[in-house]
């Protein structure tokens, strides 16, 4: 008879976490965390790191994508983030040099079943500048597991500032991964695009993947990226969370974090959504 209890006990825990992934939707976060660079002065990391941290502990993402993480950031988070595992490599060689586009996950939650980093460059396989990129440029992605072995991918990345054929470029590669490779997995696609919505790669972006934006949850300004200044300019929405038809939109929010001390906690705002996974 306690044998049988027991298992009953286990139906309904299973149950109930099958219902809170499935059910409710999964919390993502896409932040660009801005690097750790000391011309920053009162917004360097050092000022603003315990303050992330208190955040990320408060939003709670399932996954988060941050882009623009130095190695000694990325430590630190997976330090100070005692429920969250990483994965991810640095940009510059592959190992630790350079940004990393990481993605951070829960992990008593989700089981990973596959990580790995590709460049967006001609040679995808190797670190390596792309086209007319002023910088190296990643892709990292995970492939995820949850309670029900129900497997889902989850990308994160980072397109060039400068390079138009880069953005170009590198859009196809991930398109091309996302058609050919995961082409039965629910995707969810993170990133700092560094492109609005007026750009012609945007009509791109979205002919294969949905964007989540919805304007009624950010009255006013939608603009994701505010350079430390206390008021964003508009029109500089450029990071964006997409997904595929296996997948639904349940909540978006262009959150607006600050620090202790009222200023930006970084140089972009975090966008958060939560998407139900079909």
């Amino acid at each position: 008879m306690r044998a049988i209890i027991i298992l009953i006990q286990c139906f309904f825990v299973f149950n109930s976490l099958q219902s809170q992934t499935m059910g409710q939707g999964v919390k993502f976060m896409s932040y660009n965390i801005r690097l750790d660079h000391a011309g920053d002065a009162e917004n360097n990391w050092h000022h603003r790191k315990v303050d992330m941290i208190g955040y990320i502990e408060e939003i709670a993402p399932d996954f988060m994508g941050i882009q623009e993480g130095m190695v000694g950031q990325v430590n630190y988070l997976n330090q100070n983030l005692p429920n969250y595992d990483f994965i991810g490599v640095g940009r510059d060689d592959g190992i630790e040099a350079g940004e990393f586009s990481a993605i951070y996950y829960r992990s008593a939650d989700w089981k990973l079943v596959k990580a790995e980093t590709f460049w967006l460059s001609p040679t995808p396989e190797k670190p390596g500048l792309g086209w007319d990129a002023a910088c190296i440029r990643v892709c990292t992605y995970g492939i995820f597991e949850d309670v029900s072995q129900n497997q889902f991918l989850v990308m994160n990345t980072h397109f060039d500032h400068q390079g138009q054929t880069a953005r170009k470029e590198s859009l196809k590669l991930i398109n091309h991964f996302v058609e050919n490779i995961s082409a039965d997995l629910p995707v969810v696609l993170m990133g700092d695009f560094n492109f609005d919505p007026s750009s012609p790669l945007y009509k791109d972006l979205t002919s294969h993947l949905t964007d989540s934006f919805t304007p009624l949850k950010n009255a006013g300004s939608v603009s994701t990226f505010n350079g430390f200044k206390m008021l964003a300019e508009p029109d500089k929405r450029i990071d964006y969370i997409l997904f595929n038809k296996k997948a639904a939109l349940v909540d978006y929010l262009i959150d607006r974090p600050k620090t202790k001390n009222g200023l930006q906690l970084s140089d972009h705002f975090p966008v958060i959504v939560q998407i139900k996974l079909k």
